[in-house]
């Protein structure tokens, strides 16, 4: 399911013609949950790097979602942003978003999912998310 997620969005092709389009022709970053919110499972965020788009988690969440310990104690999410805009812009909308996010599947901020979230990123997602 996960890999006819990926194919049917065309992430991939965005985040290519995103890195060479105007600025002004944004797309703003999105928040993609893998699976319903559950609050007794930890986030784990990924964050792609330049040029790039969720698809570079295929490997590793499939790993999460072949590991029974693994997949009972997490849950994934993955952000997909433009990487033509300024990183700081993205940094702020991103932070934003998931802020946002937490606060309408968790609106006390108690669950152990919002509480103990884990943040991957690569390249410039790790940058972002520092």
């Amino acid at each position: 399911a996960y890999g006819l997620w990926s194919q049917d969005n065309r992430l991939g092709n965005i985040s290519y013609f995103s890195m060479f389009s105007s600025p002004y022709q944004q797309t703003q970053p999105h928040l993609f949950m893998l699976e319903p919110y559950n609050p007794n499972k930890r986030v784990i965020i990924m964050m792609h790097g330049l040029a790039s788009s969720p698809e570079t988690w295929i490997g590793l969440t499939n790993d999460i979602f072949n590991d029974p310990k693994l997949r009972e104690n997490f849950q994934v999410w993955q952000i997909f942003y433009p990487t033509n805009i300024p990183m700081l812009e993205n940094r702020h909308q991103i932070y934003d978003l998931i802020e946002r996010t937490f606060k309408i599947v968790d609106p006390k901020q108690q669950d152990v999912a919002s509480q103990h979230a884990v943040l991957i990123g690569h390249s410039m997602g790790g940058v972002i998310g520092r």
